[in-house]
């Protein structure tokens, strides 16, 4: 599971209130690369941050998939297990078609669309082989129609289902990389500010971190600060 060091709200706040000191003090900045065209790919970076995916209606999405794919699989369970009811009825429990029928595996399969699948699928084929048997208890083409639509949409539900689940976890793995772009902005700015500053108190306290603490010190002040002879930025 990925954590970010900060509440996505602070991580913004923060980044938008950096970025505004920045481009006050963008002419000393910019002689350790901060300049106007990397404070404005902040800026941008801010922007496409905000507008991401939230990822509370990426769950709430997943949750109502899974909850129609549940529905189409308990329908599923119920044509067969009235297939089975029709089949008593029309034939008998002595029956061979009765006695081989999959009872069992029908109520492993009630809450698993894996295995009620290819179940559902030779049953359908039970169905189909018998329809003038059943044609008296109600088993009618309409009926044998529905229980193939069911399946169908069985197998969309489940292939809508998934194609979330793996949607979720990248767009969880691209929020979780730009939030934590964004911090380690904030945390650069901050320390070439506070090295260009060291002498000017009424700048240098501009450039003090401002995320809040948790019982330890953030990674920010425990990495130190920079030297000023050393640094690169990647724009």
């Amino acid at each position: 599971y990925l954590q970010l060091q900060h509440p996505e709200e602070e991580i913004l706040s923060v980044s938008k209130t950096t970025e505004a000191v920045a481009q006050e003090h963008v002419n000393d900045l910019s002689t350790f690369g901060l300049n106007a065209e990397y404070l404005t790919g902040f800026k941008n970076k801010i922007i496409e941050t905000e507008a991401l995916y939230n990822e509370d209606k990426e769950r709430l999405d997943l949750k109502v998939l899974t909850q129609k794919k549940n529905k189409v699989l308990n329908n599923c369970y119920l044509w067969c297990r009235n297939l089975s009811l029709r089949i008593q009825t029309a034939m008998g429990k002595d029956s061979d078609v009765y006695k081989t029928f999959p009872s069992k595996e029908l109520l492993e399969a009630r809450n698993s669309e894996k295995k009620m699948s290819p179940l559902m699928e030779m049953i359908l084929k039970i169905a189909d082989e018998f329809a003038i048997e059943l044609a008296g208890v109600g088993q009618s083409p309409e009926v044998l129609a529905k229980g193939t639509a069911l399946l169908e949409q069985l197998r969309e539900a489940d292939s809508l289902q998934e194609f979330q689940k793996v949607h979720k976890k990248r767009a969880t793995q691209t929020r979780y990389n730009k939030f934590n772009e964004l911090i380690g902005i904030v945390n650069t700015i901050n320390k070439i500010g506070r090295n260009l500053y060291r002498e000017e108190p009424e700048k240098y306290v501009m450039f003090e971190s401002l995320w809040k603490r948790k019982g330890t010190k953030t990674s920010e002040t425990l990495q130190g600060e920079i030297d000023p002879e050393t640094t690169v930025l990647n724009k």
